[in-house]
């Protein structure tokens, strides 16, 4: 796949991707140890890269981590630390819906997207 992995107390850390896939989705264990963090520049310049699906579980991304990824989505849950990263990084994000079962939602570049 391309990926670049540490661990560190029992938890994994993406610190790299090299591959070219479209869609990613990002385990929320690898063996019996969560995922938890995606490092700085972990993604930087995947162009190939326009989907992520990123368990709540990770609670630490690095700064930069999808730099020069063009027209990446995330997918997330609510009020978790990857929502906050595409909010504050001006990326698009999608919620799975809330832990209730409610609906997703959509958010362009922070904001939410009407009609959906």
């Amino acid at each position: 796949m391309g990926r670049c992995i540490s661990s560190t107390n029992n938890k994994i850390a993406v610190t790299g991707y090299t591959g070219s896939l479209t869609e990613l989705l990002l385990p929320v264990k690898i063996g019996i140890y969560p995922v938890t963090a995606i490092n700085a520049s972990a993604f930087k310049n995947c162009t190939t890269l326009k989907y992520i699906s990123i368990p709540s579980y990770v609670l630490t991304i690095g700064k930069g981590a999808f730099d020069g990824c063009t027209d990446l989505k995330i997918y997330c849950r609510e009020y978790s630390e990857a929502e906050a990263y595409a909010s504050s990084n001006n990326l698009t994000w999608f919620s799975r819906g809330d832990v209730n079962g409610g609906p997703g939602k959509k958010h362009v570049g922070g904001a939410l997207a009407k009609g959906l």
